[in-house]
């Protein structure tokens, strides 16, 4: 993902100029606020409800700098989450042979619509219903009333699928596009501070 930067071309030019090996470190640091600032954002905005459940996506951004000079410096920007791109991009989601997902229903969700479980192993005692034509579901099992009036209810939890579509819901690509003001005002900051150090 690539945005236009408008760069104080009086100041670079100067800068390049008179001080080319000072402009690079002060453009590497540049970059590397552009990535802090960015992944901040993506955590502070994007990643929310749902996405956050654990924090694991959120945790999973981070940023590289590199390059040998102004020509190939490089900003990447990248997570270790294998789910980062598919909430990003959107795609099918598919269990493994033999397995199935679990989504969460009502009552594995808080009001947010986030699940309250990482996985149907935290909670005891789930027991599976099978319907004919449709998904299984997994059940927690309930006691209600005493006495004579005991008895026992199932909470559908979750139901098993073998595949789900997940859409796109991050906008990672967005945010760099309404970021490319912050961007430049960075990277103009670093320039300026080359010139005033040296």
């Amino acid at each position: 993902m690539g945005i236009e930067i408008i760069l104080n071309h009086e100041n670079f030019d100067k800068a390049i100029s008179q001080f080319p090996g000072k402009l690079l470190v002060e453009m590497r640091k540049s970059f590397r606020q552009v990535g802090e600032d960015f992944i901040a954002k993506i955590q502070k905005t994007l990643v929310r409800g749902h996405l956050r459940i654990t924090g694991d996506l959120a945790r999973s951004f981070g940023r590289v700098v590199f390059g040998e000079n102004l020509e190939a410096l490089t900003l990447s920007i990248y997570s270790g989450s294998k789910y980062a791109r598919i909430h990003e991009k959107g795609g099918t989601i598919t269990a493994k042979p033999g397995k199935a997902l679990a989504i969460p229903l009502d009552a594995a969700k808080t009001a947010g619509g986030a699940s309250r479980y990482k996985s149907p192993k935290e909670i005891p005692d789930l027991v599976m219903i099978k319907r004919p034509g449709r998904p299984p579901l997994l059940v927690k099992q309930a006691v209600r009333g005493r006495g004579m009036d005991r008895r026992i209810m199932g909470i559908p939890m979750f139901v098993l699928v073998k595949s789900v579509m997940i859409k796109p819901q991050l906008g990672m690509f967005d945010l760099w596009e309404k970021e490319a003001s912050n961007t430049a005002t960075i990277i103009n900051d670093g320039i300026g501070e080359c010139i005033k150090r040296f």
